[in-house]
């Protein structure tokens, strides 16, 4: 920023600085007002006149630099004036002078407590009321260019720090910024126990692309991969880039099963994305919540295991660090009417996208649960409840693409079983936001009708397409549950 950038003639001067000051007189005596007109040179001041207080306080809003005030008004005091002018965020920079025949010095000192600028007797020099004025106009263009000045600097900060803290290809940010967050989220999970988990994604095969299309088309490739990922991403989520073409995902509020949930659905979406150039390709992705006590290092490394095996696997899937954290608050303790979903390997179809989508339905469920049992805001609530719709939608879509593909006789029946189910929470969630029904009936229904008794009865018809086509359906089996405490 140069010296030209801050004179008065500068980009950051306001245009109407160089434009004649707005005067706004207010006083009902008539003498008054046409002495203030003769000594108010219209060449210097563009003048405006009113007589009652009320019309004043309107004016004032439309735009004037400054307000000449007497104290008898018909309607309102000038004293009232000045306080509402002041308490008005439009108006509360605005300079107020009275002028006034009354000589009381506590009534001077009331004045500049209301905050006026200056209180100016009857009868009065027109030289010194006009050297006065211009003296106000004068502060008041310096302070505006202060605040425009102000602005600037807040404005190009906001854009230094912007690039200290972002990728500059990608948009996402970058590993300063990572470590601030994470350093926040962690301190969240220490304080309050809230679940917090991390994502690597690796896109595979980089190199090849960067080696036989060239680096430009292997930079517009991370380009719009990263923007296909945030798009996906919750509010909450925090996308940086790590590396080359390594990303990071810091996911706040996810307990495991949810995060592999997020990541499957994002390693599905870039499968079938095209891409500029290369059309198709995959990534890869590791998954890890953090555990109680453990440093981000750590917490790092196992992530980083996990995308490493799916890696040295295959490629283009999804793989979760082994350990799990084990903390009460997510779904241990259960209150009165409520059961706690807890899984078992016996639920497993063999079909590897459906089990570890029912293994987030359950973690969606008990992360709701508990949240209602904390007494959790509102709005964290809401937010959970969309969620784990959200996460049934695509679970059923999902589902009913892989039982056409296996060739599932019963699959016109059961995709109008999701149907009925999807309809009736749409209008039961609806209900909830509009706060006619409590969240209690929610979680029951979602819980219950949607996840345990559809997926544990329903869903287990067609287990055997996707495990031993020679065995049958186990007989009986229902989701276990833990009964309230």
């Amino acid at each position: 920023m140069t010296d030209k950038d801050l004179s008065p003639d500068g980009p950051l001067a306001e245009a109407g600085d160089r434009a004649p000051p707005r005067i706004l007189v207010v006083d009902d005596d008539p003498t008054s007002l046409t002495l203030l007109g003769e000594i108010l040179d219209p060449r210097d001041f563009t003048v405006i006149f009113c007589t009652r207080g009320q019309e004043a306080l309107k004016l004032a809003r439309e735009g004037v630099d400054l307000l000449l005030l007497d104290y008898q008004l018909p309607d309102l005091d000038g004293l009232e004036v000045c306080r509402r002018l002041k308490a008005d965020p439009v108006t509360t920079n605005l300079p107020v002078i009275f002028i006034t025949a009354n000589q009381d010095p506590l009534l001077e000192a009331k004045s500049l407590e209301a905050g006026a600028v200056d209180f100016v007797t009857k009868p009065y020099s027109a030289a010194v009321l006009r050297a006065r004025l211009k003296t106000h106009m004068a502060i008041q263009h310096a302070l505006r260019r202060l605040r425009n000045t102000h602005q600037a600097l807040q404005k190009a900060y906001d854009a230094l720090e912007d690039l200290a803290s972002t990728d500059k290809l990608t948009g996402a940010w970058n590993r300063r910024r990572l470590a601030d967050a994470v350093a926040n989220e962690m301190e969240r999970l220490k304080r309050y126990d809230h679940p917090l988990s991390l994502i690597i994604l690796d896109i595979d095969f980089f190199k090849k692309i960067n080696d036989t299309h060239g680096h430009m088309t292997g930079d517009q490739v991370l380009a719009a991969l990263a923007a296909l990922v945030q798009s996906s991403l919750r509010v909450t989520d925090a996308l940086a880039r790590w590396g080359g073409e390594e990303f990071v995902i810091l996911t706040a509020n996810a307990t495991l099963p949810a995060a592999t949930l997020m990541a499957e659905r994002l390693r599905a979406s870039i499968a079938r994305t095209v891409f500029p150039t290369v059309q198709h390709l995959t990534v890869s992705l590791g998954v890890a919540e953090c555990l109680p006590g453990e440093d981000w290092e750590s917490w790092f490394k196992r992530a980083d295991a996990a995308l490493y095996r799916a890696k040295t696997q295959g490629r283009n899937q999804v793989q979760v660090a082994p350990e799990r954290p084990e903390r009460a608050g997510l779904g241990e303790n259960v209150g009165a009417g409520f059961v706690q979903l807890v899984w078992h390997p016996a639920y497993e179809s063999g079909q590897p996208l459906i089990d570890r989508q029912h293994r987030g339905l359950f973690a969606d469920a008990n992360g709701l649960l508990t949240a209602v049992l904390s007494a959790r805001p509102a709005d964290e609530v809401a937010s959970l409840v969309d969620t784990l719709i959200q996460d049934v939608v695509q679970h059923f879509k999902d589902e009913e693409a892989l039982l056409a593909a296996a060739g599932y006789p019963g699959f016109a029946d059961h995709a109008a079983i999701h149907r009925q189910l999807v309809e009736k929470a749409g209008v039961l969630v609806g209900h909830f936001h509009a706060g006619t029904l409590g969240v209690g009936e929610l979680f029951q229904f979602l819980a219950h009708d949607v996840v345990a008794r559809h997926m544990l009865r329903a869903d287990r018809e067609f287990f055997p397409y996707f495990a031993d086509p020679d065995a049958a359906p186990a007989a009986g089996a229902e989701a276990t549950v833990q009964a309230a405490i």
